[in-house]
């Protein structure tokens, strides 16, 4: 086999891994996904390791799987009764055999007049039960709590729209 098509073969190799991850951390994120439209924490909760650690949007800190599906069943039960979610991969990094860091978008979206855009941070290992999430973080975007539009982004959490730059008020 010459270099380039060891290159090629390589390169397709490294491609279907990725493809493979992406897909598994995707089955991760629909099981959640299902789980918080049910309004299931034990569903919820059931995707993390037993000692996870979890800092949900309303910045509580939980650790264990126990303590995960509390904390859900309180939101579940309070500010996010009735609420939808829908994730978006940004990016995913490989830290070792079996360890990923996800990069995500999170839409939560409260009633009919209300989203929430969060950019949670997960870490995925691979276990006898497959994936699991071992941390997740989710984070609060900046001017991320708004009403609603009349017709929902199928975006899990658009990108924030920039401010314009501020003119400078220095004279020469």
């Amino acid at each position: 086999m010459s270099g380039a098509s060891t290159a090629a073969a390589g390169t397709t190799q490294g491609q279907q891994r990725a493809a493979a991850l992406r897909q598994a951390v995707m089955g991760v994120m629909q099981s959640l996904a299902q789980a918080w439209d049910k309004g299931d924490a034990a569903a919820y909760a059931a995707a993390f390791e037993a000692n996870a650690d979890f800092i949900h949007g309303a910045g509580g800190r939980v650790t264990g799987r126990a303590q995960v599906q509390a904390a859900m069943k309180a939101l579940f039960e309070g500010p996010y009764a009735g609420s939808k979610v829908a994730y978006g991969i940004e990016r995913l990094k490989l830290l070792g055999t079996g360890v990923l860091a996800v990069f995500l978008r999170q839409k939560v979206t409260l009633g009919s007049n209300q989203t929430l855009l969060l950019r949670p941070t997960a870490t995925l290992v691979r276990t006898d039960a497959g994936w699991k999430v071992s941390v997740l973080q989710a984070t609060m975007v900046a001017g991320g709590r708004k009403a609603a539009p009349a017709a929902a982004s199928a975006d899990p959490a658009p990108e924030p729209k920039k401010a314009p730059a501020k003119k400078s008020s220095k004279k020469a």
